[in-house]
């Protein structure tokens, strides 16, 4: 005879020590810079399923945001370090993404540590504070008529063209809308490559 408790997908969690309260302040504002400072990705809030799913296992602390990237819509669960180590709780989580992957919708699930490697951190954190720029337009023309004559630039280079806006932040806007690309894996200095996004497509 079949128990559902012997399954230990099943099993009721008990929290022990790691925290079943709601996702930390800290976690939650990094994960939103790395959103914000990929080009072409946008933030579409909780993904109300998983966040029910996760809520009644006792799993408050973690994340479940949708992305939008290129038209495509994928929610991505972040799983603070306390629990990511835990087999238990790791068995439900990936139980509820299988249940919600088997309804069409994309699920990746990452570590706390993904989300706080540098120098991408700190890069998009710098990316997405300039998101609320306001670049005039004569500003991004002259950005983007620099890098069309010269094919690639540096960030310097790109910040010289611009005359109205603050220039390093006008063109970490830039980056933030996806007109402009820098490789965020490697420190921001002011000699850093600046592409057109159409050129690396």
């Amino acid at each position: 005879m079949s128990c559902a408790f012997h399954d230990p997908e099943m099993i009721p969690i008990q929290l022990g020590n790691f925290s079943a309260g709601p996702p930390p302040p800290r976690l939650l504002r990094n994960f939103l810079s790395l959103i914000k400072a990929c080009p072409c990705s946008h933030s579409l809030g909780d993904d109300a399923v998983i966040r029910k799913a996760l809520d009644a296992a006792g799993l408050t602390s973690v994340i479940a945001h949708r992305v939008s990237y290129k038209a495509n819509v994928m929610t991505i669960i972040v799983v603070p370090g306390g629990i990511w180590h835990e087999k238990l709780p790791m068995l439900r989580i990936r139980a509820i993404k299988r249940e919600r992957s088997a309804a069409t919708r994309r699920v990746c699930i990452i570590p706390e540590s993904v989300v706080h490697r540098q120098p991408r951190l700190s890069n998009s954190q710098y990316i997405s504070n300039a998101a609320q720029v306001w670049v005039p337009p004569e500003d991004r023309m002259a950005v983007l008529l620099h890098l069309i004559e010269n094919g690639y630039s540096t960030v310097i280079d790109c910040a010289r063209e611009v005359k109205s806006a603050p220039p390093v932040a006008a063109v970490f806007q830039m980056i933030s809308d996806g007109t402009l690309m820098i490789d965020l894996d490697k420190p921001i200095l002011p000699h850093s490559r600046i592409d057109l996004i159409s050129s690396q497509d």
